[in-house]
């Protein structure tokens, strides 16, 4: 998935949980503070928490051949510049992306306008503003603004509501909530969380405002009067703001016990969710190194040699360490243990008097067995093996967009017609360039086959392939 995807709908979830907490569990309770925190824990969640990256280990054991016989190696393959339906399809996306981003930035722009045109215009160091441009007092950051009609009861009732707006700094939460709803434009969650941010700030201001004054009912009142047939601004914090009801009800309303705040801990588990959905696995291979041997070859041998002047030598694929113990008449016997493993090619040399004769049966080899050493090694019949990998492999798009790169080794078998079996990767990066690796060696034509002694056999051949990005 594109990053900024993956950031956005990571995002979103975290909003959703914190939001769906609230709504159910918290939003009927007058502890508002406790709410405000609890909801500026959600926004900052859901801004940080999709940077942080989880991981799964998982951890395996690779078995690797010692020593690997490395044959052939190709130049890196380069990405090419590919582009899917789906890339199209991404940058599309984004591309809308941006120009719906743009377009609510120029509109938050244009409601600051007039914000920002009175604070100009204001004169004084005192942070109240007589305004005729506005209907509806309101506050914007440290700033008040007040329409001049206000009766002398009804300033000193604003006042001190607003006054606590300023003073605890509720314009934070309102420009951080904003910043979110521009970020997730698309997404509903985000607007409806906004206005439960603003609507809990209003809830502060009203309770701490109807506790300490004594014009109780005139409070009452003036909240009716500016509830409705007033323009609001929505990057501002509104005396008139709506639910007027729900604002005296609040107001009004028996102080919540602290035990239900405990229900805000029912967003760990929503959290554990997210935190677990989106883990990514991260492998550990173990690596266990395995001596190469011969299923076809024992570990002991018995040859039968005539009497002859000569010195023989046995072209038979057994190994060095192989030695004569004794000797009784014509009879040479040979016992040794395979150290060297399956890529070393063995020499015997029996010393005696008559030409060697050897049991078909022991020095034949099978039809069926695989040399990684031989004398004549298998060809690629149209010309450079390098080249036709190189021409034939396309980088998969998946990998160029994770900028997954790095060197596969692959094994396979060259049968005795030359055709290609049992192709397997034998060192791993990712599994789209071990299968693009799979896929085209699956796809080339006949060798022309190894030959040991004369006669042609299957060989294995190993074959590194680097998949390497444009910087």
């Amino acid at each position: 998935m594109n990053p900024l995807f993956d950031y956005l709908l990571k995002s979103v979830l975290w909003l959703c949980s914190f939001y769906v907490v609230y709504h159910f569990l918290l939003r009927k309770e007058t502890f508002c503070k406790f709410n405000r925190f609890f909801l500026l824990t959600g926004i900052f969640a859901s801004l940080i928490m999709p940077l942080i990256v989880v991981y799964h280990t998982i951890y395996t054991t690779v078995s690797v051949e010692d020593p690997l016989p490395v044959i052939a190696t190709i130049p890196a393959i380069q990405a090419e510049p590919t582009m899917s339906f789906r890339e199209v399809i991404q940058n599309t996306a984004i591309l809308l992306y941006g120009v719906c981003l743009a377009y609510f930035i120029i509109r938050t722009a244009i409601n600051l306008t007039p914000i920002l045109k009175e604070i100009r215009k204001h004169q004084g160091n005192d942070a109240l503003i007589h305004s005729r441009t506005f209907s509806s007092p309101f506050s914007f950051g440290k700033y008040i603004f007040i329409p001049e009609s206000l009766s002398e009861q009804e300033r000193e009732l604003i006042l001190a509501h607003e006054y606590t707006h300023t003073n605890e700094l509720h314009y934070l939460d309102l420009w951080v909530t904003k910043a979110v709803c521009i970020l997730q434009f698309f997404n509903p969650i985000a607007w409806l969380y906004a206005k439960a941010v603003q609507e809990n700030c209003e809830f502060i201001a009203d309770h701490q405002t109807f506790r300490n004054t004594t014009l109780k009912d005139e409070y009452l009142q003036l909240l009716i009067k500016y509830s409705v047939g007033h323009h609001l601004n929505p990057i501002a914090l509104h005396f008139s703001f709506p639910l007027i009801f729900k604002r005296i009800k609040i107001m009004k309303q028996k102080q919540s016990s602290k035990l239900a705040s405990l229900k805000s801990l029912m967003v760990v588990p929503l959290a554990g969710l997210i935190m677990v959905g989106f883990a990514q696995t991260k492998i550990v291979e173990t690596k266990t190194v395995v001596k190469q041997q011969k299923a076809s070859q024992p570990a002991a041998s018995k040859t039968k040699v005539k009497p002859s002047t000569t010195q023989s030598e046995s072209p038979s694929q057994q190994t060095d360490s192989q030695k004569a113990t004794n000797q009784k008449g014509n009879e040479t016997q040979q016992a040794g243990q395979d150290k060297k493993g399956a890529n070393s090619v063995d020499e015997v040399v029996v010393v005696g008097y008559g030409a060697p004769e050897t049991n078909d049966q022991q020095t034949s080899k099978r039809s069926d067995e695989v040399f990684t050493v031989v004398e004549e090694l298998p060809k690629f019949a149209d010309g450079p093996v390098q080249a036709f990998l190189a021409k034939n492999i396309r980088y998969p798009v998946e990998a160029q967009k994770n900028n997954i790169q790095g060197r596969v080794i692959c094994q396979f078998i060259v049968e005795t017609d030359g055709s290609i079996s049992s192709v397997q990767v034998i060192r791993s990066i990712d599994p789209l360039l071990d299968a693009e690796a799979c896929r085209v060696l699956y796809t080339m034509p006949k060798w022309i086959p190894g030959k040991q002694r004369g006669q042609i056999v299957r060989v294995k051949y190993t074959l590194p392939i680097t998949f390497k990005l444009n910087k």
